[in-house]
């Protein structure tokens, strides 16, 4: 049996690793700014990117912070903009906005119909060149960020030690060390003539770069931005400071006391190679290897073997940033959560060896195609966006000295399997136990609450334009929507899809609804999560590490939740191996095992997880939210209690799979590269044969709790 148009078959597939190129098209005004544009005429959208060559890198010590109030700061007015009017008029056309920033860039964005091109362009314009910056703005947005402070950092757990002390033991200079939101007493000691200077010196045609990507024609651009842009003057840039460190970091071992944290943790960093470095890439599969996913090394052998963490994150630029964001030098860190009474010391003892094992007998095969895999199913979905491809693009011009060609295969450098020889000495040279820096960090609660510094009611409000500005070019006439082909059919079983093709990406996404068919209470919630979790924890013949595994080969996700009203089944997969893959969606499905062994790691990690989110303020303000709204209707719960898990059995999964798969009420969702005639066959064989067995019905009506065992 074949299944033809590059679907999966029996015979052996060749697959490509390479991303498909974009359409870069690019000049440079007399001014300096680099201008990039991507035309695509799927929809009548464009998003507009400007990324400014500045940092957190960038600061000076004792004026940390600078950069990421200026994120704040360019929302606070301008020569012909009110103070917030900026959001509110791209929010008045339909279009959304954003800004951020990292260690070595900023950037701002906004998504708009593409007929108010000129809208965008004009506003970044506009901040570009007369920013407003005023004592009263600088004060309101100082007085934000040390609230934003305190919020993510200073009442979080962990992240004061991710954010200043780790970095602080990985580097030796201060620019690589401090974190981006600063310190509080830095903030403080500003003044407005550093404001001022920090703006002049940055924030200047020739140290950013435009990019427009979407429902645009490269002339029309052009002259827009010839138009809004040109007119600028260059100015003169500062110097660099020199952020390059000597290789290699003697040994260090540290503990932290977190008076935040219910669960320990673990980190563990090395400086990594530069750039340029052949060991480079080999470092990024290495990080999908040890810690990408629950295929990778560390997870199967910390969280599922020996049960001593709830989950392992890390790799190459982690936690500042990644190999797409970050100039030299980056971090190699991994971050391991671990569980209460588990020696922190004994999982860094054992994360090296295995490291030390991979620069002794290299990786297997299938685990370098599985990296790759990952690799470029990930980045596929990331690009598949407009705003992602516009401030990508623009970083990537700066990482690249301007020039903006190169793009793609610079990012397939990175997705083509490294050798043998170049993984080895990756993990021997840039990954030894003898230049590692370990961070201990354990919960304290009487270790010292951070220092609070001024609160000052801050200024929400928002203001006019000012006096004599120009008015924004807002375009009253819209382009209309295209009217995409979306297929509605129904499969035997009497599963209902909706199919919109895609050809610009080799890539395939769908989502799966089934209803629940009445409210799921506490009892039921905490089963109903078990099933999402345990859908592809085993099948007849597979093991949740043979599935984890599979799916990583055919660079793949699936992922299922439950909440009051639907169990909804979302996945993603490569054009080439969906045949294949839906297939194993079917099973997951149909025959879950729910191994015993899989439900009591479920229950053990659940119950840890629950203290974790109890330690953090989101949390727990969006539980008493949802608790004031809807008291104590199943909408109110946030989390099953802990009663809840810890009384779920195997039955419970397998009652309420029976019950809520039901293909007849569900509806699938599919948009992807295929074409219709060969996914119907697809699903027919696979999601097809869905069917509502109904062999574990439960005595008492689902809207119930179920009764004591």
């Amino acid at each position: 049996m074949m299944v033809k148009a590059g679907l999966m078959t029996k015979k052996r597939a060749s697959f490509k690793t390479s991303l498909p190129a974009m359409p870069v098209q690019s000049f440079v005004l007399a001014n300096g700014l680099r201008v990039v544009v991507v035309e695509d005429h799927f929809a009548p959208t464009v998003s507009v990117a400007v990324v400014y060559d500045v940092g957190a890198r960038c600061e000076k010590k004792g004026r940390s912070g600078f950069a990421h109030l200026f994120e704040h700061m360019m929302f606070q007015g301008s020569a012909n903009v009110g103070k917030m009017q900026h959001i509110q008029l791209i929010e008045a056309q339909g279009g959304i906005l954003n800004g951020f920033t990292m260690k070595d860039f900023t950037a701002y964005y906004e998504t708009l119909p593409s007929s108010q091109l000129e809208l965008g362009l004009w506003l970044e314009a506009d901040r570009m060149c007369s920013l407003a910056i005023t004592r009263k703005n600088f004060d309101n947005q100082k007085d934000v960020v040390q609230n934003e402070k305190r919020w993510r950092y200073d009442n979080n757990p962990y992240m004061t030690a991710m954010g200043e002390v780790f970095p602080a033991m990985t580097f030796e200079k201060w620019e690589n060390q401090h974190s981006v939101i600063g310190s509080m007493q830095d903030l403080d000691l500003a003044t407005i003539e550093d404001i001022r200077e920090f703006f002049n010196s940055y924030y200047a045609p020739n140290n950013a770069v435009l990019v427009v990507v979407g429902d645009a024609r490269f002339g029309e651009a052009r002259g827009l931005i010839e138009k809004c842009f040109g007119p600028m003057p260059k100015r003169s840039l500062p110097a660099r400071p020199d952020l390059i460190e000597v290789a290699h970091a003697a040994f260090k071992r540290e503990t932290y006391g977190d008076r935040f944290a219910k669960l320990p943790a673990l980190m563990m960093g090395w400086k990594a190679p530069l750039r340029d470095d052949p060991c480079y890439p080999a470092l990024m599969h290495l990080s999908e290897i040890l810690a990408g996913g629950e295929d990778s090394r560390l997870y199967q052998l910390l969280v599922k073997n020996k049960k001593w963490a709830l989950s392992v994150s890390g790799g190459l630029g982690w936690p500042i940033g990644s190999f797409q964001t970050l100039k030299d030098p980056s971090p190699f860190g991994l971050f391991i959560h671990a569980k209460p009474g588990v020696d922190l010391g004994e999982i860094a003892r054992v994360v090296c060896n295995e490291i030390k094992r991979m620069g002794r007998e290299g990786v297997k095969r299938d685990e370098l195609t599985r990296a790759s895999r990952k690799m470029r199913a990930s980045l596929l979905d990331e690009y598949q966006s407009s705003e992602n491809k516009s401030y990508w693009l623009g970083i990537f011009t700066l990482l690249n000295g301007g020039n903006p060609k190169g793009f793609d295969r610079e990012i397939n450098r990175f997705l083509s399997s490294p050798s043998q020889k170049a993984l080895r000495q990756a993990a021997l040279t840039w990954l030894s136990k003898d230049t590692c820096s370990i961070l201990e960090v354990l919960p304290d609660p009487s270790a010292p609450a951070p220092a609070a510094g001024a609160s000052r009611p801050q200024d929400e409000s928002r203001e006019e334009a000012p006096p004599g500005a120009q008015a924004p070019p807002i375009n009253t006439e819209t382009k209309p929507f295209p009217r995409r082909k979306i297929e509605d059919f129904v499969l035997a079983n009497g599963l209902r899809v909706l199919f919109s093709r895609d050809e610009r990406i080799p890539f395939v996404k769908w989502s799966l609804g089934f209803p629940v068919t009445a409210a799921l209470h506490d009892s039921r919630r905490a089963q109903a999560e078990a099933l999402a979790e345990l859908l592809k924890s085993g099948t007849r013949g597979r093991t949740s590490r043979q599935i984890e595994q599979e799916l990583a080969l055919l660079g793949a996700d699936f992922s299922a939740s439950c909440d009051a009203d639907y169990l909804t089944v979302h996945g993603s997969v490569l054009k080439e191996t969906a045949g294949k893959y839906f297939g194993l969606a079917r099973d997951f499905l149909m025959e879950p095992s729910f191994p015993k062994n899989e439900l009591d790691l479920w229950r053990e990690n659940s119950l840890q997880a629950l203290e974790d989110q109890r330690s953090r303020p989101g949390f727990l303000a969006s539980e008493r939210f949802l608790k004031e709204l809807f008291g104590d209707h199943p909408y109110g719960i946030a989390v099953p209690t802990k009663e809840a898990i810890t009384a779920v059995e195997r039955r419970h999964a397998q009652e309420l799979r029976d019950v809520l798969i039901d293909p007849s009420k569900a509806v699938l969702c599919v948009v992807g590269d295929i074409s219709l005639k060969n996914f119907e066959s697809v699903l027919e064989r696979s999601l097809g044969k869905l069917s509502h067995t109904l062999k574990f019905r439960s005595q008492a009506p689902i809207s119930e709790p179920l009764p004591p065992t």
